[in-house]
């Protein structure tokens, strides 16, 4: 098994252009390209492109932030990745929201933060790439 900087190395952040929001919503929406649709218990949340916050009724909004996606070289098998991510931009004075899937990690950061947070990963190895 590779070394958690060796995963790191290899698992580029990928930023993406828009900026996101999260929103919390009394009923789930039915379809449409949001990046996150969950729901436990009372909870409720979509995060979503801001374009797409008109389209989706919500309860409260907070919005601003930049998706950076990590493409993770060894999911399942980097304990500590996580973890490396969100201590490298707190020790910045920063807060990250995180989103997982299957193969991916994405953390979101507050718009005015992002050159910040890019900094933080940037030092502790991970290449940074803008999308598109």
């Amino acid at each position: 098994m590779s070394s958690l900087d060796d995963i790191i190395r290899s698992s580029p952040v990928i930023v993406h252009p828009d900026r996101y929001a999260y929103l919390a919503v009394d009923q789930l929406p039915a379809g449409g390209d949001h990046l996150m649709v969950y729901a436990h218990g009372g909870d409720r949340t979509v995060v979503t492109r801001e374009e797409l916050v008109p389209s989706v009724p919500h309860v409260a909004c907070e919005s601003w932030f930049r998706l950076l996606e990590c493409l993770t070289s060894t999911p399942f098998e980097s304990p500590g990745f996580l973890a490396r991510i969100t201590d490298a931009i707190a020790s910045a004075g920063l807060n990250v929201l995180i989103v997982s899937t299957f193969s991916r990690d994405c953390a979101l950061v507050r718009q005015q933060d992002l050159d910040t947070a890019l900094d933080a990963l940037r030092a502790i190895g991970f290449e940074i790439r803008m999308a598109g």
